[in-house]
């Protein structure tokens, strides 16, 4: 990773749950996800594992990223998200009713010395609360 694209800030709109059908939820929002994991799709040794507690277990995920290079507040990517998904409030809301559950990450790769901001506005908390969302955070510093 060359220092001129640091800080890199993802984050990560995620349906997790059980037996979930992703064209049914792709539908329903009318947004292509950036990525899909099926329960079929974790490596054995987590398939295989009894002792595995129950947020790590095989299970289905929805995600949609937004990805920015040189970024210097996580606030940002967060707004452009919310953006897409904010008219998707009660569908989102519908969807995990059946089981599911929203998970917001906020990943960020950056050069010890240039983290950008890391902080989350009024808005943006008062959506996370609308669609029931817990929040994670991944930082990586070189």
């Amino acid at each position: 990773m060359k220092k001129s694209d640091m800080p890199i800030v993802k984050v990560s709109f995620s349906l997790i749950g059980k037996k979930m059908n992703f064209n049914d939820i792709t539908n329903r929002i009318n947004i292509l996800p950036s990525e899909t994991r099926d329960e079929d799709d974790w490596p054995e040794a987590i398939k295989n594992n009894p002792d595995l507690p129950g947020n790590l277990k095989p299970r289905c995920i929805w995600t949609y990223t937004i990805s920015k290079k040189s970024c210097l507040n996580v606030n940002i990517p967060f707004i452009e998200l919310v953006d897409i998904f904010y008219s998707k409030t009660d569908d989102i809301k519908e969807i995990i009713k059946n089981n599911a559950e929203t998970c917001i990450e906020i990943l960020v790769h950056s050069d010890a010395m240039n983290m950008p901001i890391i902080g989350l506005s009024r808005e943006n908390i008062s959506f996370l609360n609308k669609i029931e969302a817990e929040v994670e955070f991944d930082i990586y510093t070189y």
